[in-house]
């Protein structure tokens, strides 16, 4: 079986799903030319990814918050596809001092609101903040709690979300663009694109996510 490589008459037309694609459309080729039907000696590689797919294959929405001086700045997020594609990236600005349980907690509910509203579903939230995840716990701030109870009715009403903690490794690319956008006189969105602050991390989430797919689900065989 030959493979052949692909024809790339102008690089930068590509964006990250397209080149993602290609690379697991060459795995599987390369795989099913090199399958060996013993059971031979099999030694896997371990590689770490920072961002990885949910494992239903859902949308998942990265989002941080961030405060500066008084001045709250919600980076509400960058969402991705399965295949680590950016399809919409937003950072939203409040001019109002919050606790930074309160700038969490709101950047979860926005999400979840950009989420339905642009029919991301089904869809995972993830975020660095263990307090903004455990509901029960934050139920005891005052200034929370309505908000959560808004959260915790709409994951009733919508079965097909979840929210999750994350390690702010593999919330970096949301985390970048909260403190990034502490910078900007407005509200911002993009979308099928990312902004130039993000593009170095989603290249390397990318590249990370190529190596742990490869890893998790082809063999090498000795």
């Amino acid at each position: 079986m030959v493979l052949q490589k692909p024809v790339v008459h102008n690089l930068g037309t590509l964006d990250i799903g397209e080149v993602v694609d290609w690379a697991i459309s060459f795995m599987e080729e390369w795989h099913g030319a090199h399958k060996v039907e013993s059971g031979p000696t099999k030694r896997t590689a371990i590689i770490e990814s920072k961002w990885t797919p949910h494992v239903d294959g859902c949308w998942k929405i990265n989002i941080d918050a961030a405060s500066y001086y008084g001045e709250c700045l919600i980076g509400l997020g960058v969402i991705r596809d399965r295949f680590s594609k950016v399809t919409t990236v937003t950072a939203q600005k409040m001019d109002a001092m919050f606790s930074p349980l309160m700038a969490e907690v709101l950047a979860v509910k926005n999400g979840f609101q950009l989420a339905l509203e642009a029919g991301y579903v089904p869809f995972h939230i993830e975020i660095d903040s263990p307090q903004a995840v455990e509901q029960e716990s934050a139920h005891t701030f005052a200034d929370v709690g309505p908000i959560i109870e808004e959260i915790s009715g709409t994951m009733q009403s919508f079965s097909s979300c979840s929210i999750g903690h994350v390690p702010r490794k593999s919330n970096a690319a949301a985390h970048r663009l909260a403190k990034k956008a502490l910078s900007l006189d407005s509200d911002c969105h993009w979308f099928n694109v990312f902004p130039p602050c993000v593009k170095r991390i989603v290249l390397l989430d990318a590249s990370a996510l190529f190596f742990y797919l490869f890893s998790c689900q082809y063999i090498y065989y000795i």
